[in-house]
């Protein structure tokens, strides 16, 4: 399952006199959707010189530079309107992620067999938004991002030069673009369901917000929900907003925070609500016996927490009424009930459904036993698919959805987004879900930065396995996109242009998915073939 570098490669070579020393210069266009390295050489990565994209899509393409005067500026261009241009930045992988998930554990023989690199090392994730002309290398090596959104009407070939110098150095490199006759749906209600849990707190430091949900804070949550937007996101995790009843001393919504965050997610596009946890596990966290309600802390079971779930539950519940967003909202219970507290869920979740009617209730699960709890269920795309049938009687009635997630797991063969596996299967992981004709993904980390690290920082992630905490980075102005965004973008393009193409010819769609997806540790993790197949996907849809 490795990826083929049988590629023939394009790059432009020049002899440099630097600013301080005479020096060798080397420059490549290469394939986006693989890995780059502080340590990537110039002529041993796929070559990217044209690529295929539908009128409203991204063209992109990454530029990897060996050779360079380190602290002497390279000026950076292109010769079409409307380029981005973005610095990769390398983040550390420590640790490898494990077989089945987590990390790896070789003393104990947990050996990933299905890795990209070996930890420790670095890798080019981040993207570095680069406003001017001009960028500075650290080190010899160096790589950019060259970003078109929306090229435009269909034409068989736009021709786009990149140019770069740095001192007497100076390569000109062409780039093709193939717009093809179709658009991608819009975001919005029809488009796939997608959600990434948001940090709007501890995160928030990194922004050096201090101050919740005031004006600086909401300009800040902004920004994120313009790259989660961006990324084919149309579900927004709306945070537990509660104030103190002045009468009674209890805790309930603060509808006045609610309004003003939804508000600005749906200003931004953003289709369909997620209500927050009104639970978490109670003493012993993942293997608890019963589940606390949040805004108290007692047992959901006992009379106390019956009566103060249900409270909070119908306050909720007239509170979205009022609002008008019943139809787009739903309502998590508790996070990832199992084995160790499945009857008391039961019941806490029939409590939250007398309380809420009418209001779709969602949450992940840790297996197919809830038949009947949920409206929404969401397992792990593992479980899922290895427990298929029984996930699938799971829907009882014509309006319940079932989704998936990853999270910490799986490892291994399949798929995820993490940092240690080939940049495809984050691309790849829309395709699984259409496969098994799944009504949308969940993810927990957008940006979990806290506690007290960034993503760029050692003993970031702990025991997650790279990647898995987030998928953005965090800088002074804002949140920076990620490879693993890009390309998790492009797959939830394909997912709807799949879509379409299931609807016209079924015959068609299942031997193109067949070629690279046929499930989520069934694919083919080589560029060529998968653009090979994404351009005869485009090529189908616009005739």
């Amino acid at each position: 399952m490795g990826i083929s570098f049988s590629h023939c490669f394009v790059w432009v070579y020049a002899a440099v006199l630097s600013c301080a020393a005479f020096a060798q210069a080397k420059v490549q266009l290469c394939d986006p959707l693989e890995w780059l390295y502080p340590d990537s050489k110039v002529g041993a990565i796929a070559s990217c010189p044209e690529t295929d994209v539908p009128e409203n899509g991204v063209a992109e393409v990454n530029v990897l530079f060996n050779g360079l005067e380190p602290g002497c500026p390279v000026s950076f261009t292109s010769d079409i309107k409307g380029g981005e241009w973005f610095r990769l930045v390398a983040v550390p992988v420590e640790k490898n992620t494990g077989p089945d998930g987590f990390v790896e554990n070789i003393e104990k023989g947990r050996t990933n067999l299905f890795v990209t690199c070996r930890a420790p090392f670095k890798v080019f994730d981040a993207m570095e938004p680069l406003a001017e002309g001009t960028v500075v290398p650290k080190a010899e090596t160096m790589a950019l991002r060259f970003r078109l959104r929306n090229p435009g009407t269909a034409v068989a070939s736009r021709p786009v030069e990149l140019s770069f110098s740095q001192g007497t150095f100076r390569a000109k490199v062409p780039f093709k673009v193939n717009v093809h006759n179709v658009s991608v749906p819009p975001v919005g209600r029809n488009s796939f369901k997608f959600t990434n849990w948001m940090d709007w707190y501890g995160s928030m430091r990194c922004h050096g917000v201090r101050s919740y949900w005031q004006d600086r804070h909401f300009a800040v949550i902004g920004k994120y929900m313009e790259l989660a937007m961006y990324a084919r996101q149309n579900v927004m995790p709306v945070p537990m907003f509660v104030k103190k009843n002045k009468d009674t001393g209890l805790q309930e919504p603060n509808e006045k925070l609610f309004v003003r965050f939804v508000n600005q997610a749906q200003s931004m596009g953003f289709a369909y609500l997620e209500g927050p946890l009104l639970c978490r596990f109670g003493e012993g966290g993942w293997e608890a016996k019963n589940f606390k309600v949040r805004s108290t802390g007692d047992i959901s079971t006992t009379r106390e927490g019956t009566a103060e779930l249900g409270l909070m539950a119908s306050l909720l519940a007239a509170m979205i009424e009022r609002n008008g967003w019943r139809d787009i909202w739903y309502q998590h219970v508790a996070d990832e009930p199992s084995d160790f507290n499945i009857s008391e869920y039961r019941i806490t979740v029939g409590i939250v459904r007398k309380h809420m009617p009418g209001i779709r209730l969602i949450d992940t699960i840790e297996n197919p036993d809830f038949a009947g709890s949920l409206d929404v269920c969401v397992p792990k795309n593992f479980k899922y698919e290895k427990d298929k049938e029984k996930y699938e009687a799971l829907k009882t009635q014509p309006t319940d959805e079932l989704w998936c997630y990853t999270c910490i797991t799986p490892g291994g063969q399949w798929l995820n987004r993490l940092l240690d596996q080939e940049v495809l299967r984050s691309l790849y992981l829309p395709w699984g879900c259409y496969v098994h004709s799944l009504d949308g993904y969940l993810h927990w980390g957008f940006n979990r930065y806290a506690p007290g690290k960034t993503p760029f920082d050692p003993g970031f992630n702990g025991d997650s396995p790279a990647g898995d905490r987030n998928i953005v980075y965090p800088a002074a102005e804002g949140p920076w996109p990620s490879v693993r965004l890009e390309a998790m973008r492009q797959g939830m393009e394909d997912l709807e242009l799949m879509r379409i193409l299931k609807r016209k010819a079924p015959e068609r769609a299942s031997s193109l998915s067949g070629r690279i997806v046929r499930g989520f540790c069934d694919y083919t993790a080589d560029t060529t073939t998968y653009r090979a197949v994404r351009k005869e996907l485009l090529e189908a849809l616009s005739k």
